[in-house]
């Protein structure tokens, strides 16, 4: 993605022919240009740029392209990280919230979820149920 069309390199860099260029690139904010990020979803074989529209000051549309289908359309997620499911079973992604101030509760339920997500991996062990059990009950 550069300031004004989609990129590809199969051995020489090429500009994508893309149907919602101009949906994107006429309401794309380029004084937040640098909070862009890009994920890659293996499930739907899609990889897809989120980024700040011209009114917005945090990613607020996104817009995913289907490298098997060779299709293209956007979205209205806010999504300011993605982890593809190439690391856990699922993908994990999220979301910016002005309302909400980062503390022991809310580290908490991303800890919660982690260790859900180990779960279906490995088995979760005696010392990580005490430790969650501990921050539950402090927080709560």
């Amino acid at each position: 993605m550069s300031d004004d069309a989609f990129y590809m390199y199969d051995g020489v860099v090429k500009k994508m022919p893309c149907s919602v260029q101009d949906y994107v690139f006429d309401d794309i904010s380029y004084t937040n240009k640098n909070d862009i990020a890009v994920g890659l979803n293996t499930a739907f074989n899609e990889i897809i740029w989120y980024y700040p529209s011209a009114s917005a000051t945090q990613i607020d549309r996104g817009v995913a392209y289907n490298y098997l289908e060779n299709t293209w359309y956007t979205v209205s997620l806010g999504r300011t990280t993605w982890l593809g499911a190439y690391v856990y079973e699922l993908p994990i992604a999220t979301e910016y919230n002005a309302s909400t101030t980062a503390n022991v509760s809310t580290i908490l339920d991303l800890q919660l979820v982690r260790l859900l997500f180990m779960s279906k991996r490995q088995v979760i062990t005696k010392q990580m149920v005490r430790l969650f059990l501990r921050f539950y009950r402090q927080v709560r």
